[in-house]
């Protein structure tokens, strides 16, 4: 009994610690960009215990906008964002940020237009 106890017990401990282990993603490098596609709705899946594949291989869409992340010293509103060390730039849309030990802040917002 007390081998069919022990067995258990190490089985199931081992299986309580198990934790999913999630590799830190890498920066986009300076200099990137993307499109930014615009396409129809995707209806959410329903939440389940097993895992779900996201596989959008059979979406189409347009190419809506260009997205590059570019220094922020390069941009003219860097004055007012001093500590940003990137700016997302998206049409007239800037977001300057920057990445402090590991930690990612939101520096704020311009917009080319309205400045």
């Amino acid at each position: 009994m007390r081998l069919v106890f022990a067995i258990l017990f190490f089985s199931l401990s081992g299986a309580l610690l198990a934790q999913p282990v999630f590799q830190e993603p890498s920066m986009a490098p300076l200099g990137y960009s993307a499109d930014i596609i615009g396409a129809d709705y995707i209806p959410p899946t329903p939440p389940s215990a097993e895992p779900q594949v996201w596989d959008f291989s059979w979406l189409s869409g347009s190419a809506v906008a260009l997205l590059v992340v570019e220094p922020a010293a390069q941009s003219p509103f860097f004055d007012a964002f001093s500590g940003a060390e990137w700016v997302n730039t998206v049409g007239d849309q800037l977001t300057f940020w920057s990445l402090d030990d590991g930690v990612f802040a939101v520096q704020g917002n311009a917009n080319v237009v309205n400045g």
